[in-house]
């Protein structure tokens, strides 16, 4: 009984990017608590997660979408904040999580 556990499809779309390796591990472990939220929390439609990165005035844009939604107070949960910590540091700016659509956003420079 209880959890419905699922393994989503990854499609990714990444821009070469030259990251130094200390910071390397860091967006590993955002996008691994990124995953770890889908599974846990995400109430997806498709079993597809969507991963971006394009270079843009900010530098980079990181995109993560599940197209799933979350709980309304996932934003303020234990992940999402490890998550915005994470983001800071990169060195990342504008974060946003849309838990209606299950989208991560923020920017980064190399």
């Amino acid at each position: 009984h209880g959890i419905a556990h699922f393994v989503p499809v990854v499609v990714s779309n990444i821009s070469p990017v030259k990251i130094k390796s200390e910071r390397m591990v860091y967006f590993g472990l955002i996008l691994n608590e990124m995953i770890t939220n889908t599974i846990a929390h995400g109430k997806t439609r498709n079993h597809a997660v969507k991963i971006n990165v394009e270079t843009n005035v900010q530098g980079y844009r990181f995109d993560y979408r599940d197209g799933s939604v979350h709980d309304p107070d996932a934003s303020q949960g234990t992940g999402s904040v490890l998550i915005r910590q994470l983001v800071q540091r990169v060195g990342g700016s504008g974060f946003k999580f849309d838990a209606a659509t299950g989208h991560y956003q923020f920017h980064f420079y190399a």
